[in-house]
């Protein structure tokens, strides 16, 4: 296990190695972490990096951005080989990470962004991943204000999604004023889950710190 303030160029290619397999893997995949090479450099030294490595082959790796002002350490972006993913290494170096940002006095860690939808681009096994860390689902804009607004989104079949699905709405927060960190000590979105076949043990599935409810709808495949 290695933490390591501050990212080099050779430490950010040996990420993008594991995370450009991670993502070659996926049926849906979006490379963000090599669009953003240049600008993670950029900032180096805002950044610490958590990494596990098997030998000299890295299995593990993740980038976090210190944000001072806000008293939080937010991930950028995480990739694992999938033998990594496959035990539970990759949360044994969450944890190292989260102990970081309690050592270096950070109030608050944030996994990163996702989006609200669960079983297309990313997985609800990402969702039950993060809520077993004991995270709460919260809007993107109350740590990034360029990603402020709403959408609609209208499910007529789950053929290209996962079943389940998942989808994080507004719930509570929806026309309320979002602040940090008021916001973040008061969540409340709804949690809506997508099935092709009535199963009320679905809300118990997934379950999260902070959600104010979660309800089950049958979709046609």
């Amino acid at each position: 296990m290695s933490v390591r303030v501050g990212l080099t160029p050779a430490l950010v290619d040996e990420f993008l190695v594991v995370y450009d397999r991670q993502i070659e893997a996926m049926p849906r995949g979006k490379n963000y972490a090599r669009r953003w090479r240049d600008r993670l450099l950029d900032a180096a030294d805002e950044h610490v990096s958590v990494s596990v490595h098997d030998g000299t082959r890295m299995i593990v790796g993740s980038l976090w951005w210190i944000r001072p002002e806000q008293s939080v350490m937010q991930m950028r972006f995480s990739a694992a080989s999938p033998d990594a993913r496959a035990s539970r290494v990759m949360r044994v170096a969450y944890l190292e990470a989260l102990e970081f940002a309690r050592k270096s006095g950070l109030r608050f860690a944030s996994l990163g962004n996702d989006p609200s939808l669960f079983g297309h681009v990313v997985q609800p096994g990402l969702f039950t991943f993060k809520s077993r860390l004991g995270f709460t689902p919260l809007p993107s804009q109350i740590l990034d204000p360029r990603l402020a607004g709403e959408y609609a989104d209208r499910f007529l079949t789950l053929r290209s999604l996962s079943d389940p699905a998942l989808v994080v709405t507004w719930g509570g927060h929806r026309g309320a004023p979002l602040s940090w960190p008021e916001t973040a000590q008061a969540p409340g979105h709804d949690l809506l889950i997508l099935s092709a076949a009535p199963d009320e043990a679905l809300t118990a599935r997934f379950r999260a710190r902070g959600l104010r409810e979660a309800r089950s709808v049958t979709v046609s495949t």
